[in-house]
Formats: structure tokens, C-alpha cells, sequence
């Protein structure tokens, strides 16, 4: 249950905090809106997103155009915008220029409920192969990193993809260490600041999988008991990729439940529950030649109950329940696949672009998944290239399966297509050059997702800011759990200097609720934290959902983590719509999620201010009729009192 009085506080802070916020855009019509948040004259390109000073507003990790440095944009309330901190950092600070960086991790690698930063670079980016270095940097969780570095042992080329394979809450790394290349192997930066091999089952020695580069490898819940697994992208001896997906037993490992090949020309896999059945689904790009469509591969597992009396199937109040025989299906003519032409979507002349080819080194571009409308439905942002060499941005929004787009079977069992959104985007079409990527992201905390823009103008790297000015009828939900490192401020549980771990970027943990629409429909929904860290994933470290239009509150709300114990999630009930949950699963010994703490901050439309206004000035009126009606009755005993004064007891006289 809720802290009641935590919650009653936290609800009257965020009302004092939403009023005080400054320098809002403000705009009279819907759509998107190119705005300056700081980043107008940044030459570089957004590598990573975290909450580095733990003040629970996400910052940005920006590498400029050079790929030597990375620079921290804390973000500003009071100003709307970014401002750099500290000082720009380096993989090697005494010669920043003797490597490239490829790609960045924020996380808590020393388990201090600090964020620190992973860096991955290249002496010569270009080659295919070679030596891949890893350097970590500390935090202080204020404003800087430590000018001292731990050295991880090296990688090959397949970027090392960060997991829990220890069940201990803290960041593992699984790849191929340089030095032993046909080894899959995991770091533990922690314990062990060396790889050692990873015990898969005598399955992977029988089913040998050599990591596609780049990968597609992911840390989430495929079988619904709400613990992440592994899904790894294989490259096959023919040429072609296979999906492999091993499930997660806890102390007794990992073990292989699904390998199949993808269909030909596949890009990469990005997870999410895109038609509101509570199990995570995949999504990805295919592209032969010049034709490219985008495949959906919905996860079969045991329906939602539908009423009470109903069998074989998820009852609504125990989401968390593993379903054995889950499965995806690549057919082309599966009811749980479903492939939509992009020319369909888009028109002739329109393709997908699946790779950033000036940035140095491997940068896939994937299909970025985000609930732009809050309807409970996650959208896509693609990037295009036209006929012309030129390149786009497309919002490309979900919507029920029509017979013009999808199969039979994909209209009967109710899935999603795709239209591109031609209404307010003006100033994302009008973002110049050549585009190496977008990505969603709430710019305030508002419960509405934003759209980031990279794209590089005369060898210059740009970032665009558009803010999201869409209205929408709908509620969200924004949930991020820490890695419950300490009950609050870390590590000696005093307020300063020491701030509390809201930043620590913990990847693996599950989300699941249910909510009911207005129409008395039951809907639930499955969100990972921090699936993906490989080749500048740039996945929020929070999950905003949307949960559509609806007149109740989150009846149950399920929160899984990756610690190795008997009960690894908690539930919730009651949770309010438009609310930010934070989840801190600290607990000591044997403690289970009762131990845990929830801190909830409801987060006020932009109608508080006139629902103030309004609620003042009824409770004006009413107390002016009030008043008047009591002065009316005291006039009127005063009245009877005097009648009274005047009349003769004629019995007594």
C-alpha cells in the first residue's frame, strides 16, 4: 500500500513545483515545435540519456562531432534548457584524440547509487574487426566524474550489451572478450573486474551463437513472469540472422527456449507491447533492395481473462506468471505477424534508412518506439531517405489493422498497423541536413514524449529539440525503479552531500498493470526498463506509457526486478493516472518486496492553474450565499424577538 502521508506531501510538493516552473513553451496550435533548450550551437550528437545529478530530470550525454568527448547537459527548470557541467570527458584524457568513441552506457557500475559512465572506442572505427576498448568513469553524482578510470578487458567489435546475469541488481556486461574471441563471456566490473565464462546450459555448446555486429541483443521479460531474459541476434553461417531467446531460471542460469531465423534483409529489433495485451512484442525493419516494410512479431502467450468465470487464461490481478509454451511467429501469413509495406505507409520514393553511415563507426539506426498521443499504444520514429539523397524524420502512429494494410488473420486477432502523421509536422520536416537519428524523450517531465533530432549540416553535427504540442485526451503513466542500493541517500543515509540514487540507470526491471477504458474494456500493458545499451540505444532511463482514456485509477500495477530470491516483483493497487512512480527495492537479508518503497509525485495538468482559480471562486460564491442566508435568518429571529416584546398575555391580566 501507499504511504499515505508520503503521498499527501508529495502530491501538495509537485502542485508548488508545477506552479513554479518557468519559460513553458506556449503554443496556440497543435503539432510539433522546433524550440531552443541549449542545444542550438552544440556540435555533437546525443549518445546516451540519465539522470546525472540525481534530481529526477533527465540529462543528456552528448559526444561531439569528433567523437573524443562527451559532455553532461544537466537540465534547468527554471530555464527550460540544457547547460553543460563539469568538464568534457575522454577515453583517454592525456591524448583524447588517439581513439574514437562508439557508443556510451550510464549505469551504476560500483553500486555506489552514483551514475557513472561506460566508454566504449576504437583506435580506427573504420575497420570491421579489431580491438573494441572499455573504460569506466565514477561519478559523484553532482557534477563531475573521478579523474580516475578502471580499464575493463577489451571486447571485439560486437559491442558487449549490459545485463544481470548475476541476479545481484548491479550491471553485467555479456560479449566476446578480444582476448578470447570465441568465448561469450560476461563482465562483472564489480567483483571481478575480468570476463569469465558464462554458464549457459550444455544447450549453448550444442547451439552455438556468434553475436550478429552490430546486434540487436536485449535484457527483458519475454515469458510474462515479469524477470528479464536474453534475446540475442545471431549471425548464421549463410549470411543471414537468427533470434535466439533465453529464459531466465534464476540461480539455475539461463536456458535456450526459442532459436529461428528472421526473415531476409531484417535490421534491428526493438521490443515493446504494442497492442496492449501485457506481453512484450518485436519490432524491426526489413529491406531488400529498395523495399523495405516494417514487421511486427507479436508474442503468443495465455490471453487476458475476460470475465471472471473464463479458464485457461492471465487472470488481470496475477499478471506475473510465466507462460512456458510463449512463442513468435516470422510466416509472413501468421496471425501473430504482421508486415506492412513502408511504400503503403509513405508513398513511392520513401525508404527506411537502417544505418547512420557518417557517424564513425557501426550506428544502426532502429525503429525508436514511444506513445507520442498517450493513447496506450506505442508509435514509431523512423528516418527516411528519399529519392534525392535527402532524409526525413516520420512520426509514424499506431492504429487498428484495416484489410487495405494487413492479412485477414491480422485484422481477426486485432493488431496494430501504422499511419504517418501529416498533421503539425512542419518544423520536423524542416530540420536541415543529413539525419544520423531521432529519439523520443520527455524534455520536462510532463508525461508527454518530445522528439530529439541528429543530423550533421556542412560536417557539423545538430541536435533539434521539437516539443510535442499535441493534444491529447488520454492519461499516462511515467514508473522507473532504482537498483535499490539504499533506502535513500546513498551511502550514508544523510541528506548532503550525498544525493539520493534517482539516477542509477538499473536495466532489466518489468512493469505490468491493467487498466479499464471507458467503454468497461479491461487493456494491460508491459513495459521494460533499459532493454538495449549497444550502439547509442538512447533509451530513457525512466518508462512513460500511455494509458489511454480512462475514468479509473491503475487497478493493479506489477513491478519486477532481476534479484535472484524467491519473490522477485511486488504489486500495487490503486495507483492515480498522471502520476510518476519511483521504486526503490532496497531491502536487508531476506526481506521481500514488502520491504519495498514507492514514491509517488502526481504531476498536474497544465488546468491547475484555472481549476484553482475556479475552485476559489465557487468557494467565494458559496460563502457569500452562505453569509447572506445567515444574516437573513438572524435579521428574521431579531424581527420575531421584537413581535414577541409586544404582545399581551391577556391570561394574566
Amino acid at each position: 500500500m501507499f504511504p499515505a502521508r508520503r503521498a499527501r506531501w508529495l502530491f501538495a510538493l509537485s502542485l508548488l513545483v508545477a506552479a513554479a516552473k518557468a519559460k513553458r513553451p506556449s503554443f496556440s496550435t497543435p503539432g510539433l515545435f522546433n524550440i531552443d533548450v541549449g542545444l542550438a550551437n552544440v556540435d555533437g550528437i546525443v549518445a546516451a540519456l540519465g539522470d546525472f545529478n540525481a534530481d529526477k530530470l533527465t540529462d543528456l550525454f552528448v559526444l561531439d562531432s569528433a567523437q573524443h568527448t562527451v559532455t553532461v547537459f544537466a537540465w534547468s527548470e527554471a530555464s527550460y534548457s540544457f547547460t553543460p557541467i563539469g568538464t568534457p570527458l575522454s577515453y583517454d584524457p592525456s591524448s583524447p584524440s588517439s581513439v574514437t568513441i562508439v557508443n556510451i552506457v550510464p549505469g551504476d557500475f560500483n553500486y555506489d547509487g552514483k551514475l557513472d559512465l561506460l566508454i566504449m572506442a576504437k583506435a580506427d572505427p573504420a575497420k570491421p574487426d579489431g580491438e573494441l576498448l572499455l573504460r569506466v568513469y565514477y561519478g559523484n553524482g553532482v557534477d563531475s566524474f573521478a579523474s580516475s578510470y578502471v580499464d575493463l578487458p577489451s571486447a571485439t567489435t560486437a559491442q558487449p550489451f549490459v545485463v544481470d546475469f548475476n541476479g545481484t541488481m548491479t550491471p553485467d556486461l555479456m560479449g566476446y572478450p578480444f582476448a578470447d574471441s570465441q568465448t561469450l563471456s560476461v563482465w562483472s566490473p564489480i567483483e571481478r573486474p575480468h570476463p569469465y565464462a558464462a554458464n549457459l546450459t550444455e544447450a549453448q555448446h550444442s547451439q552455438p551463437c556468434v553475436f550478429s555486429s552490430p546486434h540487436s541483443n536485449t535484457f527483458a521479460d519475454f515469458d510474462g513472469d515479469c524477470l528479464a531474459d536474453m534475446l540475442f541476434t545471431c549471425q548464421n553461417a549463410a549470411g543471414g540472422l537468427s533470434l535466439q531467446i533465453w529464459i531466465n531460471n534464476k540461480q539455475e542460469g539461463f536456458t535456450l527456449a526459442i532459436q529461428k531465423d528472421l526473415p531476409k534483409g531484417a535490421g534491428q529489433i526493438t521490443v515493446s507491447d504494442m497492442d496492449g495485451d501485457g506481453t512484450i512484442d518485436l519490432v524491426f525493419p526489413v529491406c531488400e533492395g529498395s523495399t523495405c516494410s516494417i514487421h511486427v512479431a507479436y508474442n503468443k502467450q495465455i490471453p487476458l481473462c475476460a470475465s471472471a468465470s473464463q479458464t485457461g487464461c492471465r487472470d488481470p490481478h496475477d499478471l506475473c506468471v510465466a507462460d512456458p509454451a510463449f512463442d513468435f511467429q516470422f510466416a509472413a501469413d501468421a496471425e501473430t505477424h504482421v508486415a506492412i509495406t513502408v511504400a503503403s505507409i509513405l508513398g513511392t520514393g520513401e525508404h527506411l534508412a537502417t544505418d547512420a553511415g557518417l557517424f564513425k563507426g557501426p550506428l544502426p539506426i532502429p525503429l525508436r518506439i514511444g506513445d507520442y498521443n498517450n493513447d496506450g499504444y506505442p508509435d514509431l520514429l523512423v528516418v527516411t531517405t528519399l529519392s534525392d539523397g535527402s532524409s526525413k524524420v516520420r512520426i509514424l502512429e499506431s492504429y487498428p489493422c484495416a484489410s487495405s494494410v494487413c492479412s485477414a488473420q491480422a485484422v481477426s486477432g486485432k493488431r496494430r498497423a501504422f499511419q504517418a502523421q501529416r498533421s503539425g509536422v512542419t518544423a520536423l520536416d524542416a530540420v536541415d541536413g543529413q539525419k544520423l537519428g531521432a529519439a523520443f524523450m520527455d524534455l520536462n517531465e510532463d508525461g508527454t514524449l518530445d522528439v530529439l533530432v541528429f543530423s550533421v549540416v556542412n560536417n557539423v553535427y545538430k541536435i533539434s529539440a521539437l516539443y510535442n504540442n499535441y493534444y491529447n485526451d488520454a492519461f499516462f503513466l511515467k514508473s522507473l525503479v532504482l537498483n535499490g542500493v539504499c533506502p535513500g541517500w546513498c551511502p550514508t543515509g544523510e541528506k548532503f552531500p550525498s544525493p539520493r540514487p534517482y539516477g542509477v540507470n538499473y536495466a532489466g526491471a518489468s512493469f505490468k498493470f491493467n487498466v479499464m477504458d471507458t467503454s468497461g474494456q479491461r487493456r494491460a500493458t508491459q513495459v521494460a526498463q533499459l532493454s538495449q545499451s549497444s550502439y547509442l540505444s538512447l533509451q530513457t532511463p525512466y518508462c512513460l506509457f500511455g494509458l489511454g482514456r480512462t475514468n479509473n485509477y491503475v487497478e493493479d500495477f506489477f513491478v519486477g526486478i532481476t534479484r535472484h530470491q524467491k519473490e522477485h516483483f511486488a504489486s500495487y493497487q490503486g495507483v492515480i493516472p498522471n502520476s510518476q512512480l519511483i521504486i526503490i527495492p532496497y531491502q536487508q537479508g531476506d526481506d521481500g518486496p514488502s520491504s519495498w518503497q514507492l514514491e509517488l509525485y502526481v504531476n498536474p495538468s497544465a488546468a491547475v492553474g484555472p481549476c484553482l482559480l475556479v475552485l476559489c471562486t465557487s468557494l467565494v460564491i458559496l460563502s457569500t450565499i452562505v453569509a447572506v442566508l445567515h444574516w437573513l435568518e438572524k435579521r428574521e429571529d431579531e424581527i420575531e424577538k421584537r413581535k414577541a416584546l409586544h404582545v399581551i398575555n391577556f391570561d394574566a391580566l
